[in-house]
């Protein structure tokens, strides 16, 4: 099952539980804050390397101030590529991450998108 993992503003999570979270959910991985602005950011990555090259910077401006979505992904449902990385956003105040399998969604056999991106942005949104 996926990693979800509310990080609230102020509280520091270690490189090595991130990359603990990377290593036992490796299909991609995204997190989400407010900037200055209170615009919510979205960033999605299909590699370690990439996923904590702009973590770090991000969370060192933000992580004082803003809270963090981070998801570790192992892909259940949909491809695994970066447009099915969580987090997804809603609306401009609303990002969700989700753990597990949504049921009572019906996703065509072609969709390649995985249940919580339906979920998003046909239903919450």
């Amino acid at each position: 099952m996926c990693l979800a993992i509310y990080k609230p503003q102020g509280n520091p999570i270690s490189i090595d539980n991130l990359k603990h979270g990377w290593d036992n959910n490796d299909d991609g991985a995204g997190y989400c804050f407010l900037n200055e602005n209170n615009d919510i950011i979205i960033k999605k990555f299909m590699s370690w390397d990439a996923f904590i090259k702009e973590y770090v910077p991000d969370v060192t401006a933000y992580g004082d101030v803003s809270p963090f979505l981070i998801h570790f992904r192992i892909t259940s449902k949909g491809a695994t590529n970066i447009d099915n990385c969580h987090p997804f956003k809603v609306n401009d105040d609303m990002a969700i991450i989700h753990n597990g399998t949504i049921s009572n969604i019906d996703i065509d056999k072609l969709d390649r998108r995985s249940d919580t991106k339906i979920f998003a942005e046909e239903y919450l949104a």
